[in-house]
C-alpha cells in the first residue's frame, strides 16, 4: 500500500528505514518518518507531443509530464485508450518515477541535459508503429493520485467528460507522412549490476557516493552490504521483504515500483518521498545524481541481473 493510502497504525509498523547512505558522511539508521500530505492539485504540466502536433514520428513514445511523483500503482490500473477514428491501437503504460528516458523517445535521457520533467512521467507506448498521415487521439482517465496524497482536479478544456460522466485528459495529434522505421526502437541495451561497479559509475568503490556500504565495520553496510557485486545483488534482489513504503527493495523491471529509487529520488520540490523511514540519503541534504539515478533505474528495468 502506498504511504498516501495507510493509516497511522500502519504508519507506525514500520520501524526503521534502510539505512542507505550515498555520501563520504555515514548517517544511523532512524525511525524517523517525514509527513505532511500535498494539498496542490495534481496536474499535467506538459506532453510530447504537444496537442495539436503535427508530423509526429511514426516510432514515437507519447508521453505526459506530471508538476510531481506519481504513486505509480494508481496509473498502472487505469484505463487509457489510443485511437484514430473508430480504429483502436494496443499500447501499454508505464510510469516512470523520474524521466530516465528522453522526452517522447525509447531512448535513456542525456544525463548532461537534465531531467526533461520535473515530476513523474506517464508513458504511452504503441505496441507497433504508428500510421503515416492519421489524427491520432489518447485519452486517459483520472486515477493518478501524487506519492504524496496530491489529487487531480480534472478541469477543461484539457480533462473532459465520457458519456458515463468519467474525467478524461485527452491529447490529439497528426503523424507524419514517412514510412514506419525499420525494426523500430527496442529501447537501451541491458545494463549488469557489476558495471555499476566500474570507474566513475554509481556503486564505484573509489567514490564516496556508497561508502558507508561498502565498510564491513559500519552498520550501514549490515543493512544494505555494496562491498562487491555478488554480495550487493543478494542485498538487493535477494529478499522480497516490503518496505517503508509498500514495495520490495528491487522490482526487476519496475523501476518505479522499487524501494532503492524511493530512497534516494526528490520530489519536485527536492524534498524524501513521504513514507521513507530514516535518514534522508544521501545524508545532510544531497541528492544522488541524475546520471546514477538513470544507471539505477536502467540496471532495474532491464532485469537487475549480475
Amino acid at each position: 500500500m502506498p504511504p498516501s493510502m495507510m493509516g497511522p497504525r500502519a504508519r507506525m509498523r514500520f520501524q526503521f528505514g534502510l539505512g542507505l547512505v550515498f555520501t563520504m558522511g555515514c548517517a544511523s539508521p532512524t525511525s524517523r518518518e517525514r509527513f505532511g500530505l500535498d494539498e496542490d492539485p495534481l496536474e499535467i504540466v506538459d506532453t510530447v507531443p504537444t496537442g495539436g502536433t503535427m508530423d509526429v514520428a511514426l516510432d514515437a513514445v507519447l508521453d505526459l509530464c506530471w508538476a510531481d511523483r506519481l504513486d505509480p500503482r494508481s496509473v498502472l490500473g487505469s484505463s487509457t485508450t489510443l485511437s484514430s477514428g473508430r480504429a483502436r491501437f494496443d499500447h501499454h503504460l508505464e510510469v516512470q518515477l523520474f524521466p530516465w528516458r528522453s522526452a517522447g523517445r525509447a531512448e535513456l535521457a542525456q544525463a548532461s541535459e537534465g531531467p526533461w520533467c520535473s515530476g513523474s512521467v506517464v508513458s504511452i507506448r504503441p505496441d507497433v508503429s504508428l500510421r503515416p498521415s492519421l489524427q491520432y487521439r489518447v485519452q486517459i482517465d483520472a486515477t493518478a493520485n501524487g506519492w504524496n496524497g496530491a489529487r487531480i482536479d480534472p478541469l477543461p478544456p484539457e480533462w473532459q467528460e465520457d458519456p458515463s460522466g468519467t474525467p478524461r485528459f485527452a491529447l490529439e495529434f497528426t503523424t507524419g507522412a514517412n514510412d514506419p522505421p525499420e525494426g523500430g526502437s527496442n529501447g537501451p541495451p541491458s545494463l549488469g549490476l557489476a558495471e555499476l561497479f566500474a570507474d566513475g559509475r554509481v556503486f564505484d568503490p573509489e567514490r564516496a557516493l556508497c561508502s558507508c556500504h561498502q565498510d564491513p565495520a559500519n552498520d550501514a553496510a549490515i543493512l544494505l552490504d555494496l562491498g562487491d557485486p555478488e554480495v550487493a545483488l543478494a542485498s538487493l534482489v535477494g529478499s522480497s521483504r516490503i518496505r517503508d513504503t509498500g514495495f520490495p527493495m528491487i522490482d526487476p523491471r519496475s523501476p518505479s515500483e522499487s524501494f532503492l529509487l524511493h530512497k534516494v529520488v526528490r520530489d519536485a520540490n527536492g524534498d524524501p518521498l513521504l513514507g521513507v523511514l530514516g535518514d534522508t540519503m544521501p545524508p545532510d541534504g544531497g541528492t544522488v545524481p541524475y546520471a546514477d539515478l538513470i544507471d539505477l533505474a536502467r540496471w532495474i528495468e532491464t532485469g537487475a541481473a549480475l
